[in-house]
């Protein structure tokens, strides 16, 4: 069955197009616009979209006998966005009911939350107020400390490492006013402390950490709520399959990596140094630094390497060589980079970027959530399949075979 639509205006982004079915349409699966050019007579077709953007087949709930149905032109994408007229509400992905009855809910919680769930499924995502790094510091673990200059009113986190066990830290202006201390965790060559500065703060403030004058490394921390919530497939890092590059190549993330701890996996890199056997992968804040971390790894066959980053990353450097110096005129390939949280075997990178509250559709496979501060909360359903191929997998290995 076909539905005619007259339309008195033209066919642009965001047209509006809004019919009553008059019998049960439900075998209807997008539409074909009709429309005059120079004389000739030319058509578009539109495949129907949910909320999301994703392709929806037959969506007989929303095309039944007598439903007001609003359609939405893309004409750039070909995508109909089809909402119920009456309610102006969205169609979402259309097997969520059965879904909810046939699959297993998941909650889990981190920094990072990596999770199997059906595709396509709306996932929900809470992002909850993190602790964001501000500063470095370094001092000699005299009651001199550190000197910073804070904000009034304000919150901050500090934690401390050692050359020496340290046996005290504390908080004061350094006109000799002290700040309390509101909780501190002092662990031989380790410390972490919070604090919150008096709202009527107008000098700078000494950060101790007391240990006999040894040297200490003091980390600031600042408590600041999640702008953004990032989704990846397995691989983490958008990186050319097979990436080319002469003395270094300086890559930005598409989605910064947050502090944690990574697999970092390559199929092979080849290089013409010949006076040295590695290669140096460098991860940044930015593009000029700070270095979070590097590995120095060997070329000619395929690894995974363990790396900690304690700060934000939106930078790789890949060297050709053992480092920058050794590098110059060598070229180099890496094949099949990937950073990922469990590692395995290399698939493509799959990224998108999200708002806080805002539902995020589930790719096929391992998906990878975290939030550009502090941890966050995912909530969906398990794919099935991915649960009884486990299961076989587990059974077959008991059984030897």
């Amino acid at each position: 069955m076909n539905i005619r639509v007259d339309l008195t205006t033209p066919i642009n982004d965001g047209t509006e197009v809004v019919f009553r079915s008059p019998v049960d349409c439900s075998q209807i699966t997008g539409l074909i616009v009709y429309y005059q050019n120079g004389g000739n007579t030319l058509s578009k077709e539109f495949a129907f979209a949910d909320a999301h953007g994703n392709n929806v087949g037959d969506i007989d709930h929303l095309f039944a006998e007598n439903v007001v149905v609003k359609v939405i032109l893309d004409v750039t994408a070909g995508m109909a966005f089809v909402q119920n007229a009456d309610t102006n509400a969205y169609l979402e992905w259309r097997f969520k009911d059965t879904i909810d009855k046939l699959s297993p809910a998941f909650t889990e919680t981190g920094s990072i939350v990596t999770c199997e769930p059906v595709e396509g499924y709306p996932l929900e995502v809470v992002a909850h107020d993190g602790f964001k790094f501000v500063a470095n510091l370094s001092g000699d673990g005299s009651d001199a400390g550190v000197r910073y200059t804070a904000e009034s009113g304000a919150t901050y986190r500090v934690d401390m490492d050692s050359a020496a066990e340290i046996y005290d830290v504390y908080v004061e202006t350094v006109s000799g006013q002290n700040i309390t201390v509101t909780s501190a965790d002092i662990n031989g060559l380790t410390a972490s402390m919070v604090f919150t500065t008096p709202e009527d703060l107008n000098e700078d403030i000494l950060i101790v950490a007391s240990n006999g004058f040894s040297s200490v490394d003091y980390t600031v921390y600042k408590p600041t709520p999640a702008t953004k919530i990032f989704r990846t497939g397995k691989n983490l890092c958008y990186v050319d399959a097979i990436l080319t590059y002469t003395q270094v190549k300086y890559h930005q993330l598409a989605v910064p990596l947050s502090p944690g701890t990574y697999k970092v996996s390559y199929d092979n890199i080849v290089s013409t140094d010949t006076e040295t056997t590695q290669t140096q992968i460098a991860f940044f804040t930015d593009y000029n630094g700070p270095r979070v971390n590097v590995l120095t790894v060997e070329r000619g066959r395929k690894a995974t390497n363990t790396i900690t980053l304690t700060q934000e990353v939106k930078y790789i450097y890949f060297y050709a060589a053992q480092n920058y110096t050794a590098s110059i005129d060598d070229t180099a390939t890496i094949t099949n980079f990937m950073v990922s949280v469990d590692g395995g075997d290399y698939e493509p990178y799959n990224g998108g970027e999200f708002t806080p509250g805002e539902e995020v559709p589930a790719l096929q496979g391992v998906n990878t959530i975290w939030a550009d501060v502090g941890e966050v909360t995912v909530t969906g359903r398990k794919d099935p399949i991915a649960i009884i191929e486990k299961l076989s997998s587990a059974v077959t290995a008991m059984l030897g075979g």
